[in-house]
């Protein structure tokens, strides 16, 4: 036997696998494809595998035998891909819209391998879902990115531990980074490790429930402080949007009112104290006078008068009740004076040990200021002797050049975790007052048991 010839009955068997192999490999691969072979200048459609006869609703197997030019007579261009392709041995791609003969319009990637010089495979591609699915997220993008575009506030993307994901900052504005300052760093980075935990405890809370979470807070800068309101909204699994408007303006005014609302309730206090309290305390003793005469006298009025007398001595416990709500410290005192009454009137009415450290001696507080600060720290024992149980109470107030700082601290249960994770009234009462001062208040448990309330105040900002 020659050498040829052995070389042929060797490369014999080796033909038959690889014919085996392509055509297993043809019939599964996941896309329709089809075999053309050559017939002059045309291609004529001789094969086609399992998934090209998936689409037989679109009668494309009826076309085995076929020439491409009776079958697509309005795409020549099909045609000339299967040429340049067979002539010149190169894989060609294309994108393109094919409507079948059922009607249905598919969106297709088409891809034309080369066998041979005669025979070529056609590879298609259904991209009809991805391409709607890509274009739904590029106009649903494209939504976001003008929303973003068109808000007057500052716009951030976060994820849920506080990093910065994308920012909008509409022109003109206070803010004082840029985006490529903040993109991938967190919010403690900015403003701080408080700060940071806030809007970590604030991101989680949206994405976990998917409510609106709005809170504000102070951003200390160079020449100014400014009052922010922040709405925190699900995005994400893990993200949230964070709009960021300045209320500096609002705050004043709320300011201003409450400032003006404290004073007309020590107004009305004092002109119940000395005009109504007055009048009837006279009346009191009118009313003692004639029933001691009527007495005197054996009068059956006497029983009507000794009536008139408790009358009269329950109306006035009435107006003292309602002078000390309206005005709970005396006109001209002064902070350490007045958180020295507060200790006094908690330890008679609720029963609590209250010490006092009040080194604090401010310069030209305001009298508004100075009910806030009491009825801040009222508010705290209140709420430290009703629901955290406290017997011991330490009320403190400390100065500096710049701020003071009034602390409550107790010894009770410390907080109680809502179920809602929300803050109670009293505590939101308390923020506002801080507010309505240029102040900020914050809660947390100690490490040695109970709660300390701490509120912080720039001095510049309490005086009337």
């Amino acid at each position: 036997m020659s050498h040829e010839t052995l070389l042929t009955a060797r490369a014999a068997p080796a033909a038959e696998l690889d014919d085996r192999l392509f055509r297993l490999h043809f019939e599964n691969l996941p896309g329709p494809a089809f075999i053309w072979q050559r017939e002059g200048d045309d291609f004529r459609l001789i094969a086609h595998n399992r998934a090209g006869a998936q689409i037989a609703e679109d009668r494309m197997g009826s076309h085995l035998g076929s020439r491409a030019s009776e079958l697509y007579p309005e795409r020549p261009d099909i045609l000339a891909d299967l040429r340049f392709c067979a002539e010149r041995g190169d894989v060609v791609h294309r994108e393109a819209t094919f409507r079948f003969l059922s009607g249905r319009v598919v969106e297709m990637v088409v891809t034309v391998v080369p066998l041979t010089s005669d025979l070529v495979v056609a590879h298609i591609d259904d991209v009809t879902e991805r391409r709607a699915s890509a274009r739904a997220v590029e106009q649903s993008e494209a939504r976001m990115r003008a929303l973003f575009a068109s808000h007057p506030d500052v716009v951030f993307r976060m994820d849920a531990d506080a990093r910065f994901l994308d920012l909008h900052v509409p022109e003109p504005n206070y803010f004082p980074w840029t985006r490529e300052q903040l993109l991938g760093r967190t919010v403690a980075e900015f403003y701080g490790e408080e700060a940071h935990q806030e809007q970590v405890r604030r991101n989680r809370k949206a994405i976990a429930t998917g409510s609106l979470e709005v809170f504000q807070y102070r951003l200390a800068l160079v020449d100014t402080v400014m009052n922010l309101e922040s709405r925190v909204a699900r995005s994400g699994d893990d993200e949230v949007v964070v709009s960021v408007r300045d209320v500096s303006d609002r705050a004043e005014l709320e300011r201003m009112l409450t400032v003006l609302g404290e004073r007309e309730r020590n107004r009305l206090g004092r002109e119940i104290h000395d005009g109504l309290a007055q009048m009837l305390t006279g009346v009191k003793l009118l009313l003692e006078h004639l029933q001691k005469r009527l007495a005197e006298e054996h009068s059956r009025h006497t029983r009507d008068a000794s009536q008139a007398t408790e009358l009269i001595n329950s109306t006035i416990t009435q107006a003292r009740e309602l002078v000390r709500g309206l005005s709970p410290i005396p006109q001209g005192t002064t902070l350490p004076q007045a958180l020295d009454l507060l200790a006094t009137q908690s330890a008679k009415y609720l029963g609590v040990v209250c010490r006092t450290s009040l080194s604090c001696r401010p310069p030209q507080l305001g009298e508004a200021a100075i009910a806030h600060l009491y009825r801040i720290a009222q508010e705290a024992i209140t709420n430290a002797v009703r629901h955290g149980h406290a017997t011991v109470i330490e009320l403190s107030c400390r100065c500096n050049e710049s701020s003071l700082v009034l602390r409550v601290a107790d010894d009770g249960s410390g907080l109680q975790q809502r179920a809602d994770d929300g803050e109670g009234l009293g505590l939101r009462l308390m923020r506002y007052r801080a507010h309505a001062i240029g102040g900020e208040v914050t809660i947390a448990n100690r490490e040695e048991g109970g709660a300390l309330v701490t509120c912080t105040c720039m001095l510049s900002e309490l005086a009337d």
